[in-house]
């Protein structure tokens, strides 16, 4: 599994959403944008497949988070006019809050009790910030606070209970919409931005070592220089308007796009010259056969093209 490089980026998505909770939509749609660009690339049915569960998951979880905000407004429109009173669970204890509502709109909504650790600058920014969101957007599905999760969340809910009291048969969040609500948070700071694109510049740069090191043999590819000398003392040179054929069987194999390299490698004579002149000591032909064998195992291999019959 560590040799496919979806899995891994998938693998690394998972521990940037645990780290970074508030990035949780942007690291999932990053995720889906991956698997939509690799897809093609390699061609695969499987993936293919792939691409179009992320499309379908993705329309799914709009629709979740729409149903509940939609809930989360509808309560607020439907609840009498007057203050109420509700009680949550925050981090450290529970947390009071009194709604005053006036003709579906909230008035006001003031933290009537908590325990929370009012050191922590995050957690005083989430006492006064979540309640004006809730009332400038008169919504209860606002954005917490990073590093104040819990009480954001145990503020939203005090203020959902003191409007539920209020109704015999108020509107209801399935555990789907809940779901659909967590995974696709998006509320980054610029601080917490910058974190996260350097970590994502760092796994890209990590992972395209680790393809050449997980794979059997292709190891020398992580040191062509790109000097294109391979390319001077090669019989074909180039091919298909261009492509330089040597270095790019190793290019494309320290990329993983092995599907390339097996068809880059329908052009090679096999003469041995490349390695010959190449100053790191690579041979673009033992490389490629590598990735071919990396291919064929996994099940991508492509039929060899025939040889088309010289006309004299």
């Amino acid at each position: 599994m560590l040799k496919s490089r979806p899995f891994r980026l998938l693998i690394a998505g998972v521990i940037l959403a645990l780290l970074f909770p508030q990035a949780r939509g942007i690291t999932l749609a990053l995720i889906f944008i991956g698997i939509l660009c690799y897809a093609p690339m390699r061609r695969s049915a499987k993936l293919a497949a792939a691409s179009i569960a992320v499309v379908i998951a993705g329309g799914a979880l709009a629709c979740a988070k729409w149903n509940v905000r939609s809930a989360m407004t509808d309560i607020i429109r439907r609840a009498p006019d007057g203050v109420h009173t509700g009680e949550a669970e925050g981090k450290h204890g529970p947390i009071a809050v009194r709604v005053a509502v006036k003709s579906g709109r909230i008035e006001q909504l003031a933290i009537a009790h908590q325990d929370e650790n009012v050191r922590l600058k995050s957690v005083v920014v989430a006492l006064v910030e979540v309640p004006n969101r809730i009332h400038a957007q008169n919504t209860l599905a606002v954005d917490g606070i990073t590093g104040a999760t819990e009480t954001s969340k145990g503020i939203r809910e005090a203020a959902y209970n003191a409007l539920a009291g209020t109704m015999d048969n108020p509107p209801r969040v399935t555990w789907l919409s809940k779901a659909a609500l967590w995974l696709g948070q998006v509320n980054i700071e610029r601080e917490t931005f910058f974190q996260l694109a350097i970590i994502l510049t760092v796994i890209l740069f990590v992972d395209f070592v680790v393809q050449a090191v997980v794979v059997t043999d292709t190891g020398q590819a992580l040191n062509c220089m790109n000097c294109q000398a391979c390319v001077g003392v090669c019989p074909v040179r180039r091919v298909e308007d261009g492509v330089p054929l040597p270095m790019q069987l190793v290019m494309q194999t320290r990329l993983g796009n092995y599907r390339r390299v097996e068809e880059l490698a329908q052009y090679c004579v096999g003469c041995g010259q490349c390695a010959a002149k190449c100053p790191s000591g690579i041979s673009a032909l033992n490389i490629a056969g590598s990735a071919i064998a990396a291919e064929r195992l996994r099940g991508g291999h492509i039929p060899l093209q025939q040889p088309q019959e010289v006309v004299p």
